[in-house]
């Protein structure tokens, strides 16, 4: 479908044959060979060479100042919603988001421009070679053409329509993205205070359990206990260790995971100012007792995969109406001035105009497969955005229920605890009036601090679990790059 005219050569009749110009036409072809050799050796670089520049760092450090500068840096100190930025920002996903959604944006300019007719230069060099006689063929010839699109100019509006929804298509991918990044973080952090937690109770007991073996040995060595209850104590000692450590190496694990995700080195520690107090937030999220109907349309409201499934929606219904189009005639026009010559002015070119006009006779169905197609994909979409109407439903219903339970689990471990410091209480006076050995508070000591590990865990997980019902409830948790608007989309 021709929506633009180009020139065509000029070329004079034979005549009489003149002076040989090929010393001329051959040092022209020679000069744009030339010419384009050189562009191309500036376009051509070393792949090698150009990743360095990338990669290398700006200044290099002494070898024997990396350790010093690392420990006079301190901690790194962030808010949770500065640690989501820094991590968005080191998150490769999210930056190629972020790229597609900018691109997005000069999409929706072009398609704006699309009311504007265009304007061409279109020239080209022509060298006759040969014995042959060429006299009136001029070297430089082209024209200067202004074309409009008629289809462009009526449906811009719907171009424009299209481009601002894949940019809100896109921002609302970035937005999930973030979400579930600071989601992620959140967990990371509630989990790593839980481990804080447990080495700080698990070292106190292993204390504990190394000062009754000590009192033991020494009872042994005078034969006031058993052997077997030495072996008793001994095995105690040994697993408070050993579960010691291995609380120490999942905290050191978590605060490497923690240190990579927001790429900062391992050595360095990590403090969230505000954490404490969003733990403590956590506490006032209850789930709701009867979600009704205007919770839900509100919801729908919320949630960013919500208007993401909208977007699509939409997109797949315009890509119908497009596949319908291609059966209305399109209708095409141009002007110019052609025939432009070096040694021309501008009253010698003729003007050129043209007039077009183009629709499918006979096309074997290949506009009604096209349809067809875009009517599945079309269907597809509305299908998913009812799948996800339930599965909000059901998010909302398991989250609840899933804090429900925590807070259940919570209170169940909280009488625990109770239950155990009041029976560590009454076994102290009991050796305080020496009709129990010291050395036997050690189970019960144990047994107090497995009960105080077990509530700081259950207290985590009902923050978990607020947190994953706030998700599902259409609320963030802060964090992630503030709201990834690139520009204005209406």
């Amino acid at each position: 479908m021709a929506r633009s005219s180009s020139a065509r050569p000029v070329q004079g009749r034979q005549t009489a044959a003149p002076a040989s110009p090929d010393l001329l036409r051959l040092l022209a072809l020679i000069l744009a060979v030339t010419f384009l050799g050189g562009c191309a050796n500036r376009v051509h670089r070393s792949v090698a060479d150009y990743v360095a520049s990338l990669t290398a760092p700006p200044s290099a450090l002494p070898p024997g100042r990396v350790a010093e500068t690392a420990e006079a840096a301190g901690p790194a100190v962030f808010t949770f919603t500065q640690a989501c930025d820094r991590a968005a920002k080191f998150d490769e996903q999210i930056s190629r988001a972020l790229a597609d959604a900018a691109q997005l944006q000069i999409d929706l300019a072009q398609a704006r421009s699309l009311v504007w007719p265009r304007a061409d230069l279109r020239t080209f060099l022509q060298i006759p070679l040969g014995n042959g006689n060429y006299e009136g063929v001029k070297l430089f010839n082209g024209g200067v053409f202004f074309r409009y699109d008629f289809e462009k100019f009526l449906f811009s509006g719907d171009e424009s329509a299209v481009a601002r929804a894949r940019i809100e298509e896109k921002l609302e991918n970035i937005k999930l993205a973030l979400q579930r990044l600071s989601q992620d973080l959140f967990r990371l952090f509630a989990e790593r205070e839980a481990l804080r937690t447990e080495v700080a109770l698990r070292r106190g007991m292993q204390t504990h359990a190394s000062e009754a073996l000590e009192t033991v040995h020494v009872l042994e060595r005078t034969g006031r206990i058993k052997p077997e209850r030495a072996f008793e104590y001994q095995y105690q000692y040994e697993t408070c260790t050993r579960l010691y450590q291995e609380t120490v190496r999942r905290l050191a694990d978590t605060n490497r995971i923690i240190a990579d995700r927001l790429s900062i080195t391992g050595n360095q520690e990590i403090v969230i100012t505000d954490f404490p107090e969003m733990l403590a937030s956590m506490e006032g999220i209850v789930p709701a007792p009867e979600p009704d109907k205007p919770f839900f349309a509100e919801l729908w409201s919320k949630r960013h995969d919500a208007r993401l499934a909208e977007a699509e929606l939409f997109l797949k219904e315009m890509a119908v109406i497009d596949a319908r189009r291609k059966r209305i005639p399109d209708i095409s026009a141009s002007f110019g001035l052609g025939s432009v010559t070096v040694s021309s002015t501008f009253n010698q070119p003729p003007v050129v105009v043209q007039l077009g006009a183009s629709m499918p006779l006979l096309d074997f169905g290949d506009i009604k497969r096209e349809i067809s197609k875009a009517n599945i994909e079309r269907d597809l979409a509305e299908r998913n955005t009812a799948l996800l109407f339930l599965q909000m439903h059901r998010d909302v219903k398991d989250a609840s229920a899933a804090l429900s339970e925590a807070i259940a689990a919570r209170k169940a471990a909280d009488d625990y605890r109770n239950l155990t410091a009041r029976q560590d209480e009454t076994n102290r006076k009991l050796v305080s009036l020496q009709l129990v050995d010291n050395i036997d508070l050690l189970t019960f000591r144990i047994r107090a601090g497995e009960a105080e590990i077990e509530l700081k865990r259950a207290q985590i997980d009902v923050a978990k679990a607020a947190a994953e019902y706030a998700r599902v409830s259409g609320l963030d948790l802060g964090g992630g790059m503030g709201d990834p608007v690139l520009g204005k989309t209406k």
